[in-house]
């Protein structure tokens, strides 16, 4: 998938999702590329370009963590809407 990110990415191309809780849609790359790192190389949420969550096996995105929080406490109830 990075690959896939990458090429996008030099092609200009935006790969977008759906945040399931809200609607809004998310640049995926964005995400992945966005925020930053600590010195342990921890990955810091770059919540002004959104964040993701990895759920039973599938990456999630959202827009901000209130929606991430939404969708953690009912994951079942959005899980039904992906096609």
């Amino acid at each position: 998938m990075a690959g896939i990110v990458r090429i996008a990415l030099e092609r200009g191309i935006c790969i977008m999702a759906k945040d399931l809780v809200c609607g809004k849609e998310i640049d995926e790359a964005a995400v992945k590329l966005g925020g930053s790192r600590t010195d342990q190389g921890v990955a810091v949420v770059g919540t002004e370009v959104g964040t993701r969550r990895l759920h039973n096996g599938r990456w999630y995105y959202f827009c901000s963590l209130q929606c991430r929080s939404v969708f953690m406490q009912t994951p079942e109830k959005y899980e039904q809407m992906v096609p």
